[in-house]
């Protein structure tokens, strides 16, 4: 467990110059959101708030997508692919990769916001197969993009992490949902009294 946090505080280090890109990218989304929503593409919402902070949420969290997985870093000299499926996960669990498990982590967590955000957004993407598509399509692309270039490696455990994590927010999405349906019903039965 030491050697998990240890190995956090280091990624922390490690992507805080990547702050100011995160946040420009986030205006252009954000930017592009904006005149989605003019178009009438987004969720008509009642209270515009909620429309805001969806959006803020969706551009920011498809910004540190991109930066972490994309920008600044060290070109490699060959092509690096790994198709063996779950290796990762057995390199991490039964020989007790820290680091790895690590990687892990981060390749699931970073695409539960996303997996929140798409149905807050747009209602095509409460629905399962629209967002576990278009999911799979933005971790495929980033995976190419990395192996192509040689900034990274692709990897099909990282395309699972990011689907696992999408799914994860799609179901945090529809949990969330259910219980302000729930509290709205009851504030419903209470002013009818």
């Amino acid at each position: 467990m030491r050697d998990l946090i240890y190995n956090f505080w280091n990624y922390l280090k490690l992507y805080s110059p990547r702050i100011l890109p995160i946040t420009i990218i986030s205006l252009i989304v954000g930017s592009i959101l904006f005149i989605v929503a003019k178009k009438g593409y987004m969720k008509k919402r009642s209270q515009k708030r909620y429309t805001i902070v969806s959006g803020l949420l969706f551009s920011l969290s498809i910004a540190v997508v991109f930066v972490l997985t994309l920008y600044g870093r060290e070109k490699g000299e060959k092509y690096s692919y790994c198709f063996l499926m779950l290796s990762s996960y057995r390199e991490a669990f039964q020989h007790g990769n820290t680091e790895i498990l690590l990687q892990i982590i981060m390749n699931i967590v970073m695409f539960i916001p996303i997996g929140v955000s798409l149905p807050l957004c747009f209602e095509r993407f409460e629905k399962n197969r629209f967002l576990l598509g278009t999911a799979l399509s933005i971790s495929v692309f980033i995976e190419c993009i990395q192996g192509i270039v040689r900034i990274g490696m692709f990897e099909l455990d990282d395309i699972l992490g990011n689907v696992a994590g999408a799914e994860i927010g799609f179901v945090l999405y529809h949990i969330l949902y259910f219980i302000m349906k729930k509290r709205r019903m009851k504030i419903r039965l209470n002013t009818m009294r």
